[in-house]
């Protein structure tokens, strides 16, 4: 194999890699469930352009006053709920005193863009 018929295996291999990794995208896509979910900052920066973030859903059959819980995340009608769940085979959340919403314990990494100059003010 001379080096022109090895570049053109190389180039092929990459063409391949990038078309599967692009088709992969599109079928997730297609496939996963794109919604809104309320967010709202949860700690300073967690280092350079990392925010910590809680997200906030509404929450379906909890009881009313109850503080922590688990909870399994399911999308319906595109939203986002929270639904009470046996403990450690969910997310921990934390229920409003009225049991309508939960709050996630653990906060979300969120990567802020360059182009926002201050990225806690937001």
């Amino acid at each position: 194999m001379n080096r022109f018929s090895r570049g053109l295996l190389i180039a092929g291999l990459h063409v391949v890699l990038v078309g599967g990794l692009g088709a992969k995208l599109l079928v997730d896509r297609a496939r996963y469930p794109r919604l809104w979910v309320k967010a709202a900052p949860a700690s300073p920066p967690i280092g350079g352009r990392y925010v910590g973030l809680r997200l906030e859903l509404p929450a379906r059959d909890f009881e009313a006053g109850a503080e922590a819980r688990w909870a399994a995340l399911r999308v319906e009608e595109g939203e986002l709920l929270a639904l009470p769940a046996a403990p450690q085979t969910g997310q921990q959340v934390r229920i409003s005193p009225d049991g309508t919403r939960a709050t996630l314990s653990a906060p979300i990494p969120f990567f802020v863009s360059e182009q926002i100059a201050e990225a806690t003010r937001r």
